[in-house]
């Protein structure tokens, strides 16, 4: 099991402006499954406290001069570990220890050791909530507290005293909360220190005056979300057996609440990703959000005894590294499979501005995109363009390469037009038929969004081939492999991004530091405070530094300060990197990796609803060709030229 370091600060005192003064320190090393009660013995034996005569306060501050929280259960403490994780510098939130002399408290926290902590955690829980919420939270009598915290303690007082309520007002400073019965003059009121930012209970009334009925009526209180929270420490042990059953017996006999066997099974997948995630989906979802806006897509064939179909979804990290997004099995690629992968991806990973969709010319993700994503850009692959190129016109067909992908990748329309001249030489056809696809679909100058030089599926077409292997596998073999795969691209990935000290990607870092050289040999004219002219070989190049643009276009669309753009920024001796997209940076990497992928259980320590176990999944309509299985995709001439029928004879 992986261990935290943790800084402990002892011998000191709390003072104004909540700061915690005139402190030793030393660093320990806290297992990652350590409880509350692990950690009060770890930090008693490392400052030598005897816990039988003395109690140990735990606090720690999420910033300077906040309020600082306190570890006082395996909750709070375990959200103290989840913050620690996501934190590469070791040496924030330390851990913050006042020694207090009183030993009316000590049996509490340290119940007897025959007893499970479980059990310890839920007597302790059950003590505390049959104190009334004005005796806890009224300014005069309880510690301020966050707004989360003070909704979960009165849907926790409203289900153990027997009564629903609901919500009146809740904003960033106000939360009203009265008695579901119009009639009833319950209420609670709290509002915002605005020093602080923590709640204070400043009016209520806790006297029913509602029919018995309407008070004992259905526990709406007792949300999914709320029984997760209170059930999941019983899954730290992933080996732990609580059944569904179990949640519901617990439920009534604790809280004299009865609950439906599908609000159980809820309960407890909420639990499970309150303390695991999602697996895969939940780290791609997070990610995604410090990630280019470009989404690739593309399809293989498997090769298994069913066969089918294999759709990949990717994106691109910081580093330029492969992000897989979503793999979805369909019997083949046509409309309804397209439609059925672009709406599972778009509930779960939503959508983003400047969204961008690259991939092949197939029709059905033409159609699926259309309907799904209406506000994304469809970009098409300009390799697999330019083998349509080749195909269609066979004159010059081999010469077409290099002034299609200039075409592709110009900066400015007058280099675009001189490529397209060029084309225009070769065959007449290429143009009108490019007309007809639009440019702004291939062409990075004429693009409506920006690719972020993705011009081609190449990211997609890499991750295939990292998977071609398995292609032959039973498909939840081959799920299993490719949550492995997405594992093994997490930590590696993730590991990249803590070795990297520089402000940028190194290949950002590598582009910028070339514009720079670049840059030297340029002279510069300035217009004014913002707007410069750069004279480079003869030619001259305007840059506005405020509104990020160059009359070359490559700061404009690159989103990095071009080598023109460097030279104004050297001259005003101003950093680059504020003028960088933050899609670049090694903090947008940190970020990408934050969530961990967990890796699978033994299949036999699955948990598996019933309703899935009792379902039927027939084979899919398969007809098994003749003669030997196909292994490989038969490519075309241009990619192969030994597929080439005139290959190899004599050209005279």
């Amino acid at each position: 099991m992986e261990s935290i370091p943790v800084m402990i600060q002892y011998k000191g005192n709390w003072i104004e402006a909540n700061q915690y003064a005139d402190f030793e320190v030393i660093g320990v090393m806290i297992p990652q499954n350590s409880t509350y009660l692990d950690i009060l013995h770890i930090i008693a034996q490392e400052i030598q406290v005897n816990l039988e005569k003395q109690n140990i306060e735990i606090k720690y501050q999420v910033k300077i001069q906040y309020l600082p929280l306190k570890i006082s259960d395996d909750s709070s403490f375990r959200f103290y570990l989840e913050i620690k994780k996501k934190e590469i510098d070791f040496t924030m939130y330390p851990l913050c220890i006042v020694v207090i002399s009183d030993t009316s408290q000590i049996q509490t926290i340290l119940p007897d050791a025959s007893a499970s902590i479980s059990t310890a955690i839920s007597e302790s829980n059950r003590d505390q909530d049959t104190i009334s919420i004005h005796d806890r939270y009224m300014s005069d009598t309880f510690d301020e507290i966050d707004k989360a915290t003070l909704q979960a303690c009165l849907r926790l007082h409203a289900i153990n005293n027997h009564y629903q309520q609901k919500t009146v007002k809740s904003c960033q400073k106000n939360i009203f909360v009265k008695c579901i019965d119009d009639t009833c003059q319950w209420y609670l009121k709290a509002s915002i220190n605005v020093h602080t930012k923590q709640f204070i209970i400043h009016k209520q009334d806790m006297n029913h005056t509602c029919p018995i009925e309407t008070r004992f009526s259905n526990q709406k209180q007792a949300s999914a979300s709320h029984i997760a929270a209170s059930i999941k420490m019983k899954y730290l042990n992933v080996k732990a057996t609580y059944t569904l059953v179990d949640i519901r017996n617990d439920m009534q006999i604790l809280h004299g609440v009865k609950i439906s066997y599908m609000m159980a099974w809820r309960s407890r997948e909420l639990a499970f990703e309150m303390l695991r995630g999602k697996p895969s989906l939940k780290a791609s979802i997070t990610g995604w959000q410090y990630c280019k806006p470009v989404i690739v897509v593309d399809a293989t064939f498997l090769k298994a005894t069913f066969g089918g179909t294999l759709l990949v979804a990717t994106a691109q990290d910081a580093a330029g590294k492969l992000f897989p997004l979503a793999f979805s099995v369909v019997d083949s690629e046509n409309d309804d499979s397209w439609h059925y992968f672009f709406t599972k991806i778009k509930q779960a990973f939503q959508t983003r501005e400047g969204i961008c969709i690259v991939s092949d010319r197939h029709l059905s993700i033409e159609s699926a995109i259309k309907r799904i994503y209406p506000e994304a850009t469809h970009g098409v692959c300009t390799f697999h363009l330019l083998n349509n190129l080749k195909t269609n016109f066979k004159r010059n067909a081999k010469k077409l390469k290099e002034p299609f992908f200039a075409a592709t990748r110009a900066y400015t329309e007058v280099e675009f037009d001189y490529h397209m001249k060029v084309l225009d030489s070769l065959n007449a056809r290429v143009r009108p038929f490019l007309q007809q696809i639009k440019y702004e679909r291939w062409s990075r100058v004429h693009s409506l969004k920006n690719r972020y030089k993705t011009m081609t599926s190449n990211l997609a077409e890499s991750l295939n081939a990292a998977i071609l292997h398995v292609r032959e596998l039973p498909i939840t073999a081959l799920f299993m492999h490719l949550h492995d795969l997405q594992q093994e691209y997490s930590y590696k990935h993730r590991k990249i991004a803590v070795d990297t000290v520089t402000t940028l990607s190194i290949i950002h870092e590598d582009l910028l530091l070339q514009n720079y050289i670049n840059s030297l040999k340029l002279q510069v004219k300035p217009s004014s405070d913002d707007i410069i002219t750069v004279l480079e070989n003869g030619k001259k190049y305007t840059v506005n530094i405020v509104e990020r643009t160059c009359t070359c276009k490559k700061f404009d669309i690159d989103e990095i300060p071009c080598k023109h753009a460097i030279t104004f920024l050297a001259d005003k001796k101003i950093e680059p990197y504020a003028y960088c997209s933050r899609y670049y940076t090694n903090a947008a990497m940190l970020a990408t990796y934050s969530e961990t992928v967990y890796p699978l259980e033994k299949e036999e320590e699955w948990i598996i609803p019933e309703h899935i176990k009792n379902m039927i999944v027939k084979p899919p309509q398969h007809r098994t060709r003749t003669g030997r299985p196909k292994k490989g995709r038969y490519q075309s001439k241009w990619e192969n030229p030994k597929n080439d029928p005139n290959q190899g004879q004599c050209e005279k």
